[in-house]
């Protein structure tokens, strides 16, 4: 045999093909038989990672076998490449991250919210159990309906490429409608939930320019300022950076370290008796320290390793991003938030009518 790397029996899929001499005449096998699979020699497979070993006459050198009239030979081989093991295991969760995210904004619209102990609890674990389910049943069905993997990995936007392939050209148009409102939804949800945080920590003097982002406009009651801000900031980086996977590897990061930093403010404040409203009881330090360590896990699956993005120089953008931002936090928190809480001039409200003003 030859192989790329040393037998694995957690090496994905195994093919054994049987070949029968159905002829009068023997059969004579050795290296040079021109054998290929899909127009590529078993050498050229092996060589570039389709194959991870195979047992065909091309692994037999210098030797001749023959199959006589009516014989049976078995070649085999492994078409992949990687493991499955433990790393592998661990990079499919990755797959559920991507619809695992907003459910927080309920949280972020809690103070115009009636009943929010007992309503917005239901709201997150309603929303984390629908997209979930939603979003294994999608992922499931696309992937099963794969026909051609190699040729849609090289495809610019493989899901639109195999719902095409199964659905056909003429149902396009409607689900193109059904993702563009469901883009709108969510950029219309997250404008909402964003402004909506940023007013909060603006109200409580936690942020730089905090009274012009704490504003709220008289006729309408909002925080116009707030979101006057994000949409500014978003829209210039929708605008100048030069390609959306920059936007998604850089705030995807950015999502799951924030909600890192809130499971670990939760897990440090006091207990507080709740007579009312959802609570975690005793599993609350089980709870938050199990989703603490899958969600640094998965801040370092989407840090650590390189990320090649066209027209940016370096593999590790993510985390090169991930530590600017983090240490522009640490420079305001010890340089002017710090400083305030000291001296009583920020912070969450101790009292109901308690301003800053």
């Amino acid at each position: 045999m030859r192989y790329r790397r040393a037998p694995d029996p957690e090496l994905g899929v195994l093919v054994h093909a049987f070949l029968r001499n159905a002829g009068p005449n023997p059969l004579m096998f050795d290296e040079a038989l021109p054998v290929r699979f899909r127009d590529q020699t078993p050498t050229q497979l092996l060589a570039n990672g389709d194959w991870t070993w195979h047992d065909t006459p091309a692994a037999w050198p210098g030797k001749k076998r023959t199959l006589p009239p009516g014989g049976l030979t078995v070649w085999s081989f492994n078409t992949r490449g990687t493991n499955w093991g433990v790393g592998t295991r661990a990079l499919s969760l990755l797959v559920g991250a991507w619809c695992l995210t907003g459910f927080e904004a309920a949280a972020d619209l809690a103070e115009e919210t009636h009943q929010p102990r007992r309503v917005v609890p239901r709201a997150i674990v309603l929303s984390l159990l629908s997209s979930g389910i939603a979003g294994f049943m999608l992922l499931s069905g696309v992937m099963l309906a794969i026909r051609d993997l190699p040729a849609a990995q090289k495809e610019g936007n493989p899901l639109m490429a195999t719902l095409e392939q199964v659905f056909g050209a003429g149902w396009m148009t409607p689900v193109l409608v059904v993702v563009s409102v469901s883009v709108f939804a969510c950029g219309l949800a997250s404008m909402a939930a964003t402004s909506r945080l940023l007013f909060a920590l603006a109200r409580d003097r936690m942020l730089p320019g905090s009274r012009w982002l704490g504003f709220v406009a008289e006729g309408q009651r909002t925080p116009r300022n707030a979101i006057l801000f994000i949409w500014a900031v978003s829209s210039a980086v929708v605008l100048g950076l030069p390609s959306l996977d920059i936007i998604t590897q850089i705030s995807a990061v950015a999502g799951y370290l924030g909600y890192a930093g809130i499971i670990i403010a939760a897990l440090r404040a006091p207990v507080v008796v709740q007579t009312e409203g959802f609570r975690l009881g005793r599993a609350r330090v089980w709870i938050g320290g199990a989703a603490l360590v899958w969600v640094l896990g998965l801040v370092a699956a989407l840090t650590l390793p390189p990320t090649p993005l066209a027209g940016i120089k370096t593999q590790h953008l993510p985390a090169l991003s991930t530590a600017i931002a983090i240490a522009i936090g640490v420079v305001l928190y010890f340089g002017l938030i710090r400083r305030r809480l000291k001296r009583g001039e920020a912070g969450p409200p101790t009292t109901p009518n308690q301003n800053y003003d």
